[in-house]
């Protein structure tokens, strides 16, 4: 079945957001095992690792979130819907995902003005560096997430194997 611009556009976006997360990932790897380095073989101490890794830690997860809907790897507990005829699978899937995009819209929400509390009042973290930079992945993540989860509920049956 052939997407429209609009579903390759929103999926192409997940697999971006997916590959910043994971630089995210790889970075915060790097600043914990800089930190240990520093302090068992010098004997000192880098404030910066544990800033680090708190400002990549929402980044990490929220720009993830679109491409596992994406790929439906968004953990499930499906013992008794496996037990249920394809029809019914299938209507519980799109009820389950739209809650997941109604929680999704009011997560993005509050992110929203988190970020735009910390921007406005100039919150930074002690190493100095702004924390709206880091919140503005949680309504970033949650709206491409939004758009995923449109894409998936719009998809006939059959495309995605459900």
């Amino acid at each position: 079945m052939r997407k429209n611009r609009f579903s390759a556009a929103v999926e192409a976006s997940a697999r971006l957001l997916a590959s910043v997360g994971a630089i995210c990932a790889f970075l915060m790897f790097v600043a914990i095992m800089v930190d240990i380095v520093w302090r068992e073989f010098l004997r000192g101490s880098t404030e910066y690792a544990v800033d680090l890794s708190e400002l990549l830690m929402a980044p990490l997860v929220f720009l993830m979130l679109p491409y596992v809907a994406q790929v439906g790897a968004n953990v499930k507990v499906d013992i008794i819907v496996d037990s249920l005829r394809p029809r019914l699978r299938r209507a519980l899937g799109v009820v389950a995902n739209i809650l997941m995009l109604a929680f999704s819209a009011l997560i993005g929400w509050a992110g929203w003005l988190a970020t735009y509390d910390a921007y406005r009042f100039s919150s930074i973290t002690e190493s100095g560096i702004p924390k709206w930079l880091s919140l503005a992945s949680m309504p970033f993540g949650c709206f491409v997430l939004c758009l995923q989860l449109m894409v998936i509920i719009g998809t006939p049956a059959t495309a995605k194997g459900h």
